[in-house]
C-alpha cells in the first residue's frame, strides 16, 4: 500500500492533477478482487469484502498521504478513478457453471484469463464496451468513462451526449495518434 501512496504523491509534487489506479487487465488490484484468480484463504480473500479489502486500503493509504481532496477520492468528485473491468464478472472470472459456450469468445471488458484477445481487434465495432458504462452509471454517482474502441469522435460526441457515460478513454487511440483529440477539434 505505501508504495501506491509513495506513487501517488510523487505524481501530486509533479503537478498532475490525477491518478489512476489500475483494477483491471490482471493487474494487482483486479488480482485481489477477482473470486477466480484470488485463491487466499487469509483476510483478503474469499468473500466479496475481504476481496475488496486490499483495494480499499490502497484508496485510503494515498488518501492519507495526499489528502481526501487527493487523486483516488471519490468523495470530491474529483479528477481521478480507478480503472474496473466493466463486466458483471471480476476481473478473470470464468463463466458460471452451465453456463451456454461460445463458439467465438465475446469482447469482455478488461478481464485476466478471459479467452480472446488483450488488446480489441480491429474488427471489434466500435464502442463495443459502452454498455457496461451506460449500466454503472445507474449504480455509482460518480463520473465513468468509457474507453475500447473509440474511433471517431463524432461517435464519442454522440454517446456522450447520450448520457451513456460521461468521459471517454482514448489511451490508444492517442498512442497510435499523438494528435487525434487537436484533429477532432479542428474537425480532421
Amino acid at each position: 500500500m505505501d508504495l501506491f501512496s509513495e506513487a501517488a504523491w510523487r505524481v501530486k509534487q509533479a503537478g498532475f492533477d490525477a491518478v489512476e489506479l489500475h483494477a483491471a487487465h490482471g493487474y494487482l488490484l483486479s488480482e485481489f478482487m477477482s473470486p477466480y484468480l484470488n485463491m487466499r484463504t487469509d483476510r483478503f480473500g474469499g468473500s466479496f469484502e475481504n476481496r475488496m479489502r486490499f483495494p480499499l486500503a490502497v484508496i485510503d493509504s494515498i488518501q492519507k498521504k495526499c489528502g481526501r481532496a487527493s487523486p483516488s477520492s471519490s468523495a470530491t468528485r474529483s479528477r481521478s478513478g480507478a480503472r474496473a473491468a466493466g463486466d458483471r464478472r471480476g476481473a478473470g472470472d470464468r463463466p458460471r457453471p452451465g453456463a451456454r459456450r461460445r463458439r467465438r469468445p465475446r469482447p469482455v471488458a478488461g478481464h485476466a484469463g478471459e479467452p480472446g484477445a488483450g488488446f480489441d481487434p480491429m474488427h471489434y465495432p466500435q464502442g463495443w464496451a459502452t454498455y457496461a458504462a451506460e449500466a454503472t452509471k445507474k449504480v455509482v454517482k460518480i463520473p465513468v468513462i468509457t474507453s475500447h474502441s473509440l474511433r471517431d469522435p463524432e461517435y464519442c460526441e454522440q454517446i456522450l451526449a447520450e448520457g451513456k457515460t460521461d468521459l471517454v478513454g482514448l489511451g490508444r487511440q492517442v498512442l497510435a495518434d499523438p494528435y487525434w483529440a487537436a484533429k477532432a477539434k479542428l474537425g480532421g
